[in-house]
């Protein structure tokens, strides 16, 4: 194999045109971009004021059961959801979003006796729960209120939405599937 001093070897680059070089040296220096493109407007996206009353309970056990009862003040209508989340409440909090609140209610026993007035019941935790710490912290501007644990019940629940849900086609199953429920919340009488 024999070398050739590189004045000797031939070429095969073809020179660069001088906008080409002018962009060429000013990368390193700044570098040139298209413009960037606008997120998309989705409902997901679009932050507006709620029109939701929403009642939040944690179940009593050692899963974390969550029911979420979501009134729409403008229509009247009433979503009732019913999960199992984890530790940090992500779907709760999604939920949340979803059915953004104007107010939000929550058992009393979820406060610290700290948080909430003289008027609470005296079954009032020694910290509030990680649930409603959580919903503070996501909802900053957003009241949270407690509410005596006496009114959170499930057999005057159930005869509310007897009484009130839709004669339709789909009355049947949602009063099988809220009779099923225990920890769906029932916005509190």
């Amino acid at each position: 194999m024999s070398v050739h001093p590189s004045s000797t070897r031939p070429t095969t680059a073809r020179p660069l045109s001088s906008a080409h070089q002018s962009f060429r040296q000013t990368t390193g220096i700044s570098r040139q971009s298209r413009p960037t493109t606008a997120r998309p407007v989705t409902a997901g996206s679009i932050r507006h004021e709620g029109s939701f009353t929403v009642a939040v309970l944690e179940g009593r056990g050692i899963g974390r059961e969550v029911g979420i009862a979501a009134l729409d003040k403008d229509t009247g209508q009433v979503n009732l959801i019913q999960l199992a989340d984890c530790q940090t409440y992500v779907k709760t909090l999604h939920h949340l979003h979803l059915h953004y609140p104007t107010l939000i209610l929550v058992p009393d026993t979820s406060f610290s006796a700290l948080d909430i007035s003289a008027t609470a019941s005296a079954k009032t935790a020694n910290t509030t729960s990680l649930l409603v710490q959580c919903i503070q912290e996501e909802f900053l501007g957003v009241p949270i209120e407690p509410v005596l644990r006496k009114y959170w019940n499930e057999e005057a629940g159930l005869q509310f939405i007897t009484q009130l849900c839709v004669d339709s086609d789909d009355r049947a199953a949602t009063l099988l599937t809220v009779s099923s429920k225990k920890d769906i919340p029932l916005l509190p009488c």
